[in-house]
């Protein structure tokens, strides 16, 4: 049996379970999308990424502040942000053809706050794209985990405006990479007629 095989069947018996074996399941889906070609693969991302940051945009940070990270509100927020086609990109090494190994292989600058202080200060860091789809995948689903915990537990209280900052952020310069690679920069200009 095939690694992709295994991993759609542990993710269908986690469906609706929030694993990394469940996320991963379904991510195997776009991993199996035969008729998906690389830049078809970079749209959906670009699709993704572009929800993601629209959702995340919409929510008032101040309110995120004054959250329990294991409040309805927060959990709502959290699991409407998806990560599969994220992962997929992360995880296919079927996939490594020129046009994705360059596409992960650009860098840029983000500015990153630590989740720790109540006003951190800003300290830039270079990444390339395949660290900052790695940081919002491990973070979000980091947050969905944590936001299912029951009890006093936390050694430490969350600035959860802080950490959806950092990952927007992160999100935002993503698809900002996305937008000049031309698998996206073709459809777009086709879509403005």
């Amino acid at each position: 049996m095939d690694i992709l095989t295994t991993l759609t069947a542990i993710g269908g018996a986690a469906t609706g379970i929030n694993s990394v074996a469940g996320l991963i399941g379904r991510a195997a889906t776009f991993l199996n999308a035969e008729s998906l070609s690389d830049e078809g693969f970079i749209r959906a991302y670009y699709l993704e990424v572009s929800k993601n940051i629209e959702i995340l945009k919409t929510v008032d940070s101040s309110a995120l502040r004054k959250l329990d990270i294991r409040s309805a509100a927060f959990k709502t927020l959290v699991n409407s942000l998806d990560m599969e086609i994220g992962v997929a990109l992360l995880c296919s090494d079927e996939r490594k053809s020129q046009t994705l190994l360059e596409f992960l292989a650009e860098g840029f600058e983000v500015e990153m706050h630590s989740d720790l202080e109540e006003n951190p200060a800003a300290v830039p860091v270079m990444v390339d794209v395949r660290k900052a789809v790695w940081f919002t995948v491990q973070r979000v689903e980091l947050l969905k985990g944590l936001s299912a915990l029951e009890g006093d537990i936390f050694k430490h209280g969350f600035y959860l405006d802080i950490r959806i900052r950092n990952i927007l952020d992160h999100l935002s310069l993503i698809r900002i990479k996305l937008e000049d690679n031309p698998a996206v920069k073709s459809v777009r200009q086709s879509a403005r007629v």
